[in-house]
């Protein structure tokens, strides 16, 4: 099932955030190893005096970090650029996305509390942050905030959607991730557990074809449950496979992102 969307790094040399990945996961934000591995993934910096120079080119290796799935070299990398004064909103919202990716769902809402300026991105990043520390209230304030600024924006109808469904409220949650889907077809593979919890079999395989044609590889395996409980055993059978090559390349690659939310944006 499909679960919350993180959203990406943010441009500090820029004034806007540009979304460079989103990840979803299943019952929480997971990344590759959650830094197993990291120290190669970037070179140390040696030490040596601060320049403007110096800070641009640690915040270029947080992002290269980031990208490469190492999140805590990201988050010392980003803490060096704080230690050496960059104090800029940027780079606090971007150590609040690192930390969510970690799962201190604590430091990044302590993060985003240094950052003056919360974009789209990371309202959504800590509306997250809010939900896995139990303030409901405060995860849908934030999400609501973001799509007030952006009433399009996907992360944040997809995290809305899943919370609402969370809570049982699936009308509504249909209509938010019906409106993530319109726009990110990816979008199906949140919006099939709404048709689940409808008992609409049939709806929920075709919106995970439609996330998986859109590239959202990770719904094979719900649609080989799917299948299964429609009685569909060679189809079953061949999501599955499709799952288990799936899952066996990202192993490869260390970009598995596994869990269970509530029995999954």
């Amino acid at each position: 099932m499909g679960g919350p969307v993180v959203g990406g790094f943010c441009d500090s040399l820029g004034s806007t955030c540009a979304c460079l990945r989103r990840v979803c996961c299943r019952g929480g934000v997971r990344g590759p190893g959650n830094g197993v591995g990291d120290a190669d993934c970037v070179p140390r910096m040696e030490a040596q005096k601060v320049t403007q120079s110096d800070e641009d080119e640690t915040i270029e290796l947080a992002r290269i970090a980031f990208e490469r799935g190492a999140y805590r070299r990201a988050e010392r990398l980003l803490l060096q650029a704080i230690e050496h004064g960059d104090l800029g909103d940027d780079v606090w919202n971007n150590l609040g996305t690192v930390r969510v990716m970690i799962d201190d769902y604590a430091g990044a809402v302590a993060a985003y509390a240094n950052s003056s300026s919360l974009g789209v991105d990371s309202l959504a990043n800590l509306g997250l942050a809010y939900e896995r520390l139990g303030d409901i209230p405060g995860a849908f304030a934030k999400y609501e905030e973001a799509l007030t600024l952006d009433p399009d924006h996907v992360s944040s109808l997809v995290n809305l959607g899943t919370l609402l469904l969370s809570e049982d409220r699936v009308e509504e949650a249909q209509a938010v991730l019906l409106h993530a889907a319109d726009l990110d077809p990816s979008a199906n593979w949140q919006l099939s557990d709404v048709y689940i919890e409808l008992g609409d079999l049939d709806s929920s395989s075709e919106a995970l074809h439609h996330a998986i044609a859109a590239g959202e590889r990770r719904g094979w395996l719900d649609l080989a449950r799917v299948e299964h409980d429609r009685g569909n055993r060679s189809e079953a059978e061949l999501a599955f496979a499709e799952a288990i090559a799936y899952l066996r390349a990202e192993i490869v690659t260390g970009q598995v992102m596994l869990g269970s939310r509530g029995g999954l944006g």
